[in-house]
């Protein structure tokens, strides 16, 4: 069971993953034969309607933070970027895929349990908040593929 949290906050534009990738990523996992569950906050409801619509996976509406962690505790990986979700996962010692670009990746210690993705660019950890006429690409985390990502879950789910 994989969970796929498509949520990053209001605050860090640069951290999300487009809603093509998500539905990419979902399908690929999908067609694999994985149970594929969409989460997020409210304010990723309706791109999560979207690609489960588009994809073929699960989702279930939006929680309560305690129900949020119970839903989280369900699964086997959770694929997500720095979010509420990540911490949550590092506290169940669930397998993660953290995708990451905004923040140093020495912050986050994953105690065995998954992995770090990161956008092959220079500029990796500039703590901005928007992208900005400095940035090498905009939406610098679909430079992180769908394949990619689907290979961490692979190897995390085998060497378990």
């Amino acid at each position: 069971r994989i969970a796929l949290n498509t949520g990053t906050g209001e605050f860090w534009r640069p951290r999300l993953y487009s809603k093509d990738r998500w539905i990419e990523l979902a399908s690929r996992l999908k067609e694999r034969d994985f149970t594929v569950v969409l989460v997020g906050g409210p304010s990723e409801d309706e791109d999560n309607q979207d690609i489960a619509k588009e994809s073929g996976s699960e989702y279930f509406g939006v929680f309560s933070y305690r129900d949020f962690i119970g839903l989280l505790s369900l699964f086997d990986v959770i694929v997500t970027s720095v979010s509420f979700a990540f911490h949550v996962g590092v506290g169940l010692k669930k397998q993660l895929v953290l995708l990451n670009n905004v923040f140093n990746k020495r912050e986050f210690y994953m105690y065995g349990n998954g992995v770090i993705l990161e956008p092959d660019l220079p500029c990796v950890m500039c703590y901005k908040n928007d992208f900005d006429s400095a940035c090498l690409a905009v939406n610098c985390m679909d430079l992180i593929t769908p394949e990619t990502i689907e290979r961490e879950v692979l190897r995390l789910i085998c060497d378990d």
